[in-house]
C-alpha cells in the first residue's frame, strides 16, 4: 500500500461543510483508488467543536449565576415562564413585551433557553445584563427536549406563574395588572385568562373564542365545563406544589391547565391579549398524525389518572368514547384506561413498520425504474 497522499479531490471536499466531507484519506493499490473518512482526524475536529460550545456556555453562566445571586427583586409575586429554543427573530419581540408591562405588582421573567443555536443565547445574555432585576436566565448546557420546562416548573416560589413560548408575545401592557387584580379579590378563581389571535405563515388571523358570549364571573370554566384557553392568554394561581408530583407529572400544557382548574376556576375576558405564533415546529405539531394521535391519548391518560379519574366522564370526550368505554366495561376504569394506553403505542408502531416499509417499497421501485431506463 502506498503511502496516503492529499490530493485534488481532497481539497475540493474542504468546500463542504459535512465533517464527513471535509476529512478524509485517500489510498492507492495499483490502479485502484479508495477514499475513506479519516475517523481520528474527524472525531479530533468534533471534540474542539464541542469544547468551543462548552467554552462560550461557561462564559455566559459565570455571569448569569453572578447576575441572579445579586438580583434585587427578590420576592416577586408572578414568574412568568419564557421558554425558547431557537427563537431568534421572535425572542426580542416576546421579551419587550412582557418587560413593557404597567403594573404595581413586581414580578420576574424565568428565561428557559434550551440550548439555543442560532443567536438566542446571546440576545437573552444581553437583556439579562440589561435587566438583572426582572430577568433570571437559565441556560442549559445540552439540549433537553422541553425537559427544562419541568424544572422551572418545579421551582416555581411564587404566589401566581403563567408562561410563554419564545415564539409568542403579549400584545397589552395591562394584562398583569388585571389578572392580578381580579385574581387576588376572588380567590375562588385559580386561572385568568383571554383571548389572542392567530399567526400562521405571516398571516395573522382572528377570530372568536366559543367563549365570547359568557358574561365573564358569571360563567366560571371548570374541568366539568372545559374550554381551552392558550398559555400566552393565562395566569395561573400556584395552587398545585408540582415539586411534590414530579414522578407523575406530564410536559404538557393541558396538564399543568388541568391540574389547576382542579382547585379553581377559570375567569375568561373576551380580550385579545396575546399572538400565538403557529410555526408547525413546536414539541407536539411536528409529529405526524399517527404520533400526535398516541399523544393525545397518552396526555388524557395521564390527566385523568393524576386527578385519580374524578372527571372520567368529561375526559372520555376527548378520545375515542366507545373504544375505551368497552375497555373499562371489562377491566375497569384504571385497568382499562391504562390498557387502551398500552394497545394505541403498539397500533402506532405498527402503522409506523407498515409506513417504513410502503416507503421502502416506493423507493425501491423508482431505483428499478431508472435501472431499466
Amino acid at each position: 500500500m502506498k503511502k496516503p497522499y492529499r490530493s485534488k479531490f481532497l481539497r475540493i471536499s474542504n468546500l463542504n461543510n459535512s465533517f464527513l466531507n471535509r476529512y478524509k484519506r485517500r489510498y492507492s493499490i495499483g490502479i485502484f483508488k479508495y477514499t475513506i473518512p479519516n475517523k481520528e482526524k474527524l472525531e479530533f475536529f468534533k471534540q474542539k467543536k464541542e469544547e468551543k460550545k462548552l467554552a462560550k456556555y461557561y462564559e455566559y453562566k459565570s455571569v448569569i449565576d453572578e447576575l441572579n445571586k445579586n438580583r434585587k427583586n427578590k420576592n416577586p409575586i408572578l414568574t412568568i415562564i419564557l421558554l425558547t429554543y431557537n427563537h431568534k427573530t421572535t425572542i426580542e419581540k416576546c421579551i419587550q413585551s412582557l418587560l413593557s408591562q404597567e403594573t404595581k405588582y413586581d414580578y420576574i421573567i424565568k428565561i428557559c433557553d434550551d440550548a439555543s443555536t442560532d443567536g438566542t443565547t446571546k440576545i437573552c445574555f444581553e437583556y439579562a445584563k440589561k435587566y438583572p432585576e426582572k430577568i433570571e436566565y437559565i441556560l442549559q448546557k445540552k439540549n433537553t427536549n422541553s425537559i427544562h420546562f419541568g424544572y422551572a416548573i418545579r421551582s416555581l416560589n411564587t404566589k401566581y406563574w403563567s408562561y410563554i413560548d419564545g415564539d409568542d408575545w403579549w400584545i397589552t401592557n395591562d394584562k398583569i395588572e388585571k389578572a392580578i387584580n381580579f385574581l387576588e379579590q376572588n380567590p375562588e378563581y385559580a386561572v385568568y385568562g383571554t383571548n389572542n389571535y392567530f399567526l400562521e405563515k405571516g398571516n395573522k388571523i382572528d377570530y372568536k373564542h366559543t367563549l365570547h358570549k359568557a358574561k365573564n364571573i358569571k360563567n366560571p370554566i371548570s374541568i366539568g365545563r372545559f374550554y381551552y384557553l392558550h398559555p400566552s392568554t393565562r395566569i395561573h394561581r400556584h395552587v398545585v406544589d408540582y415539586s411534590k408530583e414530579y414522578k407523575k407529572m406530564l410536559l404538557s400544557d393541558m396538564y399543568l391547565y388541568l391540574t389547576t382548574l382542579d382547585k379553581g376556576y377559570c375567569y375568561f375576558e373576551d380580550k385579545k391579549t396575546s399572538v400565538y405564533n403557529y410555526t408547525h415546529f413546536g414539541v407536539i405539531s411536528k409529529y405526524n398524525e399517527n404520533q400526535r394521535e398516541f399523544w393525545k391519548i397518552k396526555q388524557w391518560y395521564a390527566i385523568n389518572s393524576w386527578l385519580d379519574f374524578k372527571y372520567d366522564k368529561e375526559i372520555c370526550l376527548f378520545v375515542n368514547k366507545k373504544e375505551v368505554n368497552q375497555y373499562k366495561k371489562i377491566f375497569g376504569t384504571r385497568l382499562g384506561w391504562k390498557l387502551y394506553a398500552q394497545i394505541n403505542k403498539l397500533k402506532l408502531i405498527k402503522k409506523d413498520i407498515t409506513k417504513l416499509k410502503q416507503d421502502y417499497k416506493y423507493i425501491n421501485k423508482r431505483q428499478r425504474t431508472k435501472e431499466e431506463v
